[in-house]
């Protein structure tokens, strides 16, 4: 029994360690640069299959890239043909029946819309006639949110924007970065895209949802990719590093978020110890100020005591006149011109 008990566990590792000995295939759309497609020559190129051949190597694993139009490549995957697709935007519904790896880039999905229309904003698409390519994330976020039902469907982004360009729709609903591509290769010159994002999505390796081993090994290979500096390399060698900010800056944000937070931390006790100095100065400062405003307000008192009890000896008027003249001007600090005094039913300039 201990024998056999052995041998299965022999068996499972075997199976574990060789599970992935026989070639995996993997889809993609063939025109759907500069992330995957099939260049003039007819080779499968651009981001996505750079870095999955690279996972691969670093994983350990044989994977085979087909390229195809989207739809029917989609198609192939939901049936179990293809064993993932090596590019896939992540949506909460498609989380539901797809397993994605961690991701490995990010979709920026934007409006665009024909030169000399008004700028538009994600408020202008309820109702509106827009174009987008089938079983695409944006014809899925047109669907899951009851935007609109005059959606125009296209076999791929580049011939939606031909059909935009051309009058079809009022606007277009695509990728950023690979529809400017488009534009600029195929001189699509009457396009313009809006300020507004209308949504930004993880872009990732996807699976069948139950493959949890195979996901793994994409997520190490990945991992090995990055840490060894060729993801940023085949990152630059597509979109230049002029869009590295934006195509990372949910990362580059929280890191930067995490350092002030981390400087705050650090410093919090010295800024606030510094403060509390400045407010201890100024309290001090004001109460000596008030010290001696209560001292100089009690010598005033006292000199105002001693003027009246030298009054209470007086014998002429001039007298107590000049006491008062004294109290007035030295103690009570007030202008003296000259005193009137009641004499009869006059008033009498006295000085």
């Amino acid at each position: 029994m201990k024998n056999r008990k052995t041998f299965l566990s022999l068996v499972l590792i075997l199976l574990c360690t060789f599970g992935f000995a026989d070639k995996l295939t993997f889809g993609g759309d063939n025109a759907y640069p500069p992330y995957e497609f099939i260049d003039e020559s007819g080779v499968h190129t651009g981001f996505n299959v750079d870095l999955m051949h690279a996972v691969s190597r670093a994983a350990e694993l044989d994977i085979e890239i087909e390229l195809g139009e989207w739809n029917l490549e989609v198609e192939r995957f939901k049936s179990g043909e293809l064993d993932g697709l090596i590019g896939m935007a992540v949506t909460p519904e498609r989380q539901k029946i797809y397993g994605f790896s961690i991701p490995h880039n990010a979709l920026h999905m934007v409006i665009f819309y024909r030169d000399g229309s008004r700028k538009p904003s994600v408020n202008d698409l309820k109702g509106s006639e827009i174009v987008v390519q089938r079983n695409g994330v944006m014809h899925d976020y047109l669907l899951e949110n009851s935007i609109t039902e005059r959606i125009v469907e296209v076999e791929s982004p580049l011939d939606g924007l031909k059909l935009l360009s051309a009058g079809t729709g009022e606007f277009g609903l695509f990728e950023k970065y690979q529809s400017l591509y488009f534009a600029k290769e195929n001189e699509i010159n009457n396009l313009k895209v809006s300020d507004s994002t209308v949504f930004e999505r993880d872009y990732a390796f996807a699976t069948a949802i139950d493959n949890s081993v195979l996901l793994n090994k994409l997520n190490k290979g990945l991992l090995l990719v990055r840490e060894s500096g060729e993801y940023k390399e085949i990152f630059e060698k597509w979109f230049g590093s002029a869009n590295w900010f934006e195509q990372n800056k949910k990362a580059l944000l929280w890191s930067i978020g995490i350092l002030i937070a981390f400087i705050f931390v650090l410093f919090a006790p010295w800024i606030w110890n510094y403060a509390l100095k400045g407010r201890v100065k100024a309290r001090t400062e004001e109460l000596e100020k008030k010290a001696v405003e209560n001292e100089n307000l009690r010598a005033k008192i006292r000199s105002l005591h001693d003027i009246a009890f030298k009054m209470e000896s007086c014998i002429e008027e001039e007298e107590v006149y000049d006491l008062i003249v004294e109290a007035a001007t030295d103690i009570l600090s007030f202008d003296y011109y000259s005193l009137d005094v009641v004499e009869g039913d006059y008033l009498v300039a006295k000085r």
